[in-house]
């Protein structure tokens, strides 16, 4: 398969991918499947070329359809011309039917042209493909931002989360690709849902609001519905799993043993992050280290083979990282220890703190 997919015409002029389109190969299902999977932003061209691919292979029964046909043509001529003939001599009516025959022929090919260029125009000159670019933002550790879509939808960005969606945006497609975590206020647009995109998990929605959480360093994709409805999509080994959501729903995937969890859940709590609190509930210190990472721009190293595992339950609020560690050291056996280290990628020092287990 070719795996190099600029634009729309690159899926155009791909005999396999023409195949798949109309059906003729079965066995493409499962290369394409995949091929979709590890490039989701190639859809949108892909979705183009599919557009005209299908207008194209039906040209021929639109025409019959919405045009007057050669035979209906030549039957309308043979019946007025029935009504006609006793008025005029043989020899005129061979002559006029030989020319008439000839200009239902002429009529007929110039009818098939004007629909030929009609469906070319509408399916391939206003489908030209334009060159795709990515509006992408970054939200570094220790802040939180939030912005406008193009279509009027309001996102909330947590700290280290990145997400890009492509100049056609709100005009033939609503894709966002996350890294990271964002809460959504959809705007309502049934004709082009919104989709949110995070390797092989998808939510698609039409107007709604909800949370998802997708950090790469984490083995696990969660959503949580705070209004309306949502479709939660999996793909494990090119067999795509849904799951709907109510509103007070959260859907956990763990992307090591394709395990989907869902339960309801207290909506505040879980989206406390967007109004400047970190909830923990159980937590265990692996993930709790990973929120403040997040949270405060520094790094937490864990010595210790279970440490990790130790269950906390509390909120952050206003509190310094020092006060969090310091209230972790009275709720479990461990302490902590403050460093400085050299960030290679800015150059500046960065502080680090290890926790360890006490004897």
């Amino acid at each position: 398969m070719q795996t190099k997919f600029e634009n729309t015409d690159d899926f155009l002029n791909s005999e396999e991918y023409n195949r798949y389109v109309l059906g003729q190969s079965g066995r493409l299902q499962k290369k394409w499947d995949t091929f979709f999977k590890a490039h989701p932003e190639k859809k949108a061209d892909a979705r183009r070329a599919r557009k005209i691919i299908k207008g194209l292979a039906e040209m021929k029964d639109t025409t019959a359809d919405s045009e007057i046909s050669e035979f209906q043509l030549y039957h309308n001529f043979e019946k007025t011309w029935k009504e006609y003939k006793y008025s005029q001599s043989n020899t005129w009516m061979r002559g006029a039917t030989v020319f008439m025959r000839r200009a239902l022929v002429v009529a007929a090919v110039v009818i098939f042209a004007v629909v030929v260029y009609t469906l070319l125009n509408k399916f391939i000159i206003s489908s030209k493909p334009e060159n795709v670019f990515y509006s992408e933002i970054y939200v570094p550790p220790a802040r939180q931002s939030q912005l406008t879509l193009p279509d009027g939808s309001k996102v909330w960005v947590n700290a280290d989360s990145r997400l890009k969606y492509s100049n056609h945006f709100n005009a033939d497609e609503r894709d966002i690709y996350l890294q990271g975590e964002a809460y959504f206020e959809v705007t309502k647009n049934t004709e082009i849902p919104f989709r949110v995109i995070s390797g092989e998990v998808e939510v698609r929605v039409a107007g709604t609001k909800f949370s998802m959480r997708a950090y790469p360093e984490e083995n696990r994709v969660e959503a949580v519905l705070a209004e309306g409805r949502i479709e939660f999509f999996t793909n494990q080994e090119t067999s795509e799993k849904s799951y709907q959501l109510k509103p007070g729903d959260k859907v956990i995937y763990n992307l090591d043993n394709n395990l989907v969890l869902l339960s309801e859940q207290n909506i505040t709590r879980e989206l406390a992050w967007k109004d400047g609190q970190l909830v923990f509930t159980n937590a265990p210190l692996f993930d709790v280290c990973r929120s403040l990472q997040r949270w405060y721009g520094i790094e937490i190293e864990i010595t210790g083979d279970t440490l990790g595992l130790h269950p906390f339950t509390f909120t952050v609020e206003q509190e310094t990282i020092e006060q969090i560690l310091e209230y972790l050291t009275r709720a479990a056996p461990l302490e902590f220890k403050k460093m400085k280290v050299e960030n290679t990628e800015s150059g500046e020092a960065k502080t680090k703190y290890t926790i360890y287990a006490t004897k």
